[in-house]
């Protein structure tokens, strides 16, 4: 029984040249979304610190072009929609 396990334990079912193809796409897409984390950080800091509404909506534009290049690479359709509703909002004048 325990050599079933060893067995088993030693073959994933995977075929590892599939896994290894796609291999870049993880790599680009923990990119894409460490990006996005760091950028939600510095506005963490930024709005913590009491930073001038200026220096916010800067970062949450980029945080916006962050998520953009997210969504192109592993969105769905409805993470397709919330990045398009934020970018309008964040179009809209600042009274």
């Amino acid at each position: 029984m325990e050599r079933k396990a060893d067995a088993d334990k030693q073959h994933s079912g995977a075929n590892p040249s599939q896994t290894r193809a796609n291999l870049p796409v993880t790599v680009v897409l923990v990119d894409e979304a460490r990006a996005v984390i760091e950028r939600l950080d510095r506005i963490d800091v930024l709005e913590r610190g009491g930073a001038p509404p200026a220096a916010v909506l800067d970062e949450l534009r980029g945080l916006l072009h962050d998520a953009e290049a997210w969504v192109r690479i592993d969105g769905d359709e409805h993470a397709e929609e919330v990045v398009a509703r934020c970018g309008a909002a964040l179009a809209q004048p600042v009274p």
